[in-house]
Formats: C-alpha cells, structure tokens, sequence
C-alpha cells in the first residue's frame, strides 16, 4: 500500500512533463515554408491588374480601394495576422498569373478564371463565384443572320466575328465556342469592345454574365442595339491563385472562403450598385 503515493507522484511528474514537451513542441515546430515567408515578412502581397475591375476592385472618389476582391484580401490577410501589400504591375490577368508564378507575389485575387493553362503554372483556390459565360449580341447582324431561326441555332453555327479582351481567359475560350467564327482581339472591355459591337464592328462580344449585365445595367439604351445571351450550360469559376508550392497557404485561403456566405451575381451588383451611373 506505500507504493501508491509513489506511483502517484510518478505519474504526475509525467503529465507535467509532458504537458510542457507539448507546449514547447507547438511553440518551436516551424510553419510551412510557403507560411514563414509571409509572416517574416510580415505582410501579405496581393497581385492585381493594373486597372480596376468593378466590383472586385476600383477606387472611388475619395481614392478609397475597395471592392470584393480587396474584402478577400484584407480578410485572408486579418487571418494570417499581417497587413496587406497589392502588386499592381500586371497589365492583363495573364500577367497577374505570371506575377504569381514567379514568386513576386504570395497570392493573385484578381477576378481570375481558372483555366487549364493557367493551373499548369499555378494552384487555384475552390471558386469563390461562379459565372456563366454571356454574349452581348448586335441586334442588326443578328437579324439578319437569324432568318426565322432560334437565337441559339445562331450562336451554334455562328460563323461571324466575336470580339473578346485579349489575354483572358476568354480569348482560350473562343476558338472552342466559336470553331467556324472569327476570333478578334480587344485591349479593353469598356469602351473598345463594348463600343465595337454596338456599332456593328463584331457581332459578338464574348464574356461572363456579369460584365454583359453590367453593361446593360449601367446604360439602359444599349438594349436598342444589343441583344444578351446568357449560355447556361457553361461556368466561369473565379478562384484566387497561388504559386505552385504553397499548399498550405492554399488550404488556409478553402478554410476562409467556407465560411462565407455563397455569392451570385446579382447579389454582388446590387451590393456595390454605386457602379452604375445615378439615375436622373
């Protein structure tokens, strides 16, 4: 029976020991590499194009950045417990991918699609939108194109010009879509492509559902000359890119984008509405 205040004292020593050999372990394991990075940094760089893309990112009159994009950065960014740092040198959103591949930046929030090319470059996040892809549609060519068809027996054999913005993701996209049709190239969505097909330059202009409801939204005379086409049985997914190394900021980036609420297009105009030109 004296043997059990010494057994006792023993075991107790152990937990004590091994209570502090755990917290000393948590407190001295190392993080991933792809995580040390950032944290002796100690900020979080961000590559976006440099221009903005309402509502994900833009500057308001104040000079206010803000926008969706800027939301999931500030917020990933309050998780790794650093400030955040935007790289704005990328001129298209291939470039900002390219900027994310070499390193030069920790992670591209930038609207970006996840496409084939880009994934064997780089890792992508689950998406945190998922787009359609739309069709602004000049009403004159359509016309007389149509001849009594359906809108959708159209765009099947269209064999026209479709215009899209050069180096995005719907530029992959077209030859694909559009086998028999003439492929050109933009620089800019607004004015240069939009402007293109209202005119009747292209027939049809090329690119998410969200930026043709933009379109229509911010200019309610623009149903006079165009026609929208919304193509259901396709997806966009918009995802957030990461250098091909580092998993582990990429497993952090899925556990915040959870715990978000589900997005929709229409959700997100009507959240940032100010976008759009006041009505008189």
């Amino acid at each position: 029976m004296r043997r059990a205040p010494l057994v006792c004292l023993v075991a107790a020593v152990v937990a004590v020991y091994c209570a502090f050999s755990s917290t000393t372990n948590a407190q001295t394991t190392p993080s991933p590499p792809d995580i040390t990075r950032i944290l002796e940094r100690g900020k979080l760089i961000v590559a976006m194009t440099n221009f903005d893309v309402p509502p994900f990112f833009m500057t308001d009159a104040n000079g206010r950045f803000y926008g969706l994009d800027v939301s999931l950065s500030e917020g990933i960014a309050h998780a790794l417990g650093v400030p955040v740092e935007y790289n704005r040198k990328g001129q298209n959103f291939n470039e900002v991918v390219d900027i994310v591949a070499r390193g030069d930046a920790d992670l591209a929030i930038s609207k970006l699609s996840l496409t084939m090319a880009r994934a064997m470059r780089v890792r992508f996040s689950d998406p945190y939108l998922v787009l359609r892809h739309g069709l602004l549609i000049n009403r004159l060519d359509l016309a007389r194109l149509a001849k009594g068809k359906k809108v959708s027996d159209v765009i099947r054999g269209f064999e026209g010009s479709v215009g899209v913005l050069a180096k995005s993701s719907f530029a992959d996209y077209a030859p694909d879509v559009f086998p028999n049709a003439k492929t050109i190239l933009f620089n800019a969505w607004e004015p240069d492509l939009v402007s293109a097909v209202s005119e009747g330059a292209v027939s049809i202009a090329y690119r998410d559902e969200l930026e043709i409801k933009k379109v229509m939204r911010g200019n309610p005379t623009a149903a006079l000359n165009l026609q929208t086409v919304i193509i259901n049985d396709t997806r966009d997914d918009i995802a957030i890119a990461v250098p091909w190394n580092s998993e582990q900021l990429r497993t952090i980036i899925n556990l915040y984008l959870a715990r978000l609420k589900p997005l929709t297009v229409d959700g997100l105009l009507d959240r940032y509405n100010e976008i759009f030109p006041a009505k008189q």
